[in-house]
């Protein structure tokens, strides 16, 4: 059970579950970013 992409993901909370067990939720935290290369400045 997870982000269908972990990348970034640094914390999983844990799942709420329904009553009868067929559904569930959760959070997650995740951090992501750019990176950016920059060649041939003068």
């Amino acid at each position: 059970m997870g982000p269908a992409d972990g990348s970034g993901v640094f914390s999983i909370g844990p799942p709420a579950v329904s009553a009868d067990g067929r559904t569930y939720a959760y959070n997650y935290l995740q951090w992501l970013s750019n990176l950016f290369i920059v060649e041939g400045l003068r």
